[in-house]
């Protein structure tokens, strides 16, 4: 006969005998949906190739006013003798080539020269050949995956350089307005703190573009994305 003991389910201690019940089941947090994938789900692979490499670029561009030393030449221009000089030149050199010389010149002329003697008309064509603005070092550009924008927004007056950076959309958890100069800005944050900086001193129309932009490639908890829809000015 065996020497162990045996024991009765009663007679357990009761400490040991008490049931454990189960951790109750934490609810699995529901996330917005991604707006990008439903909208890539309805393409094919070369139409979602194409829309994952669209970028979309925004500035409020630096004023140029090179265009005004033209302005001024071609004003002086139109107001002096130059017309003139010019006959005078072709007659000039008429006579020591008997008459061939200055025919010769009037050819290559004959099509500018309405030109040669109002030259003030080519104002009129300025924009074509130059540019009344230029593209400013705080540009940024809206792609599939995020921001391409600058670090920091500078004072006018500092000696410092500008940095480029990369936010992607998942990064951002805080937008805050603020200013440098009298004009508008948008600092980002994450969760570790400032990671950059847009301008917001752009036209109204940009920001309704940028808007309908942020709707189909943010999801709606994106705090970009809540700040655009409570932008009184972008309803």
């Amino acid at each position: 006969m065996s020497e162990d003991k045996k024991f009765k389910l009663d007679e357990l201690p009761e400490k040991g005998g008490q049931s454990v019940s189960p951790a109750p089941l934490k609810k699995r947090k529901i996330t917005a949906i991604d707006p990008r994938i439903s909208e890539l789900k309805t393409l094919d692979d070369s139409g979602k190739v194409e829309a994952m490499g669209m970028k979309w670029k925004f500035d409020a561009p630096d004023r140029s006013y090179s265009w005004l030393i033209f302005v001024l030449i071609l004003g002086i221009i139109e107001f002096t003798p130059f017309y003139e000089s010019y006959i005078n030149e072709i007659s000039n050199l008429n006579k020591s080539t008997m008459d061939l010389g200055g025919a010769l010149v009037r050819s290559y002329t004959v099509y500018f020269e309405f030109l040669i003697k109002h030259p003030g008309l080519l104002i009129f064509l300025l924009p074509f050949f130059m540019k009344f603005s230029t593209e400013s070092e705080y540009h940024f550009e809206i792609n599939f995956d995020g921001i391409n924008t600058v670090k920091e927004v500078l004072p006018r007056d500092t000696k410092l350089s500008v940095h480029r950076t990369f936010i992607k959309w998942r990064e951002i958890s805080r937008i805050e307005r603020s200013s440098i100069d009298q004009k508008e800005i948008l600092k980002v944050y994450s969760q570790d703190g400032h990671i950059g900086e847009i301008i917001w001193y752009i036209d109204i129309v940009k920001k309704r573009v940028i808007k309908n932009l942020i709707l189909k490639l943010v999801s709606p908890n994106n705090p970009l994305r809540e700040f655009l829809e409570k932008e009184k000015e972008l309803m």
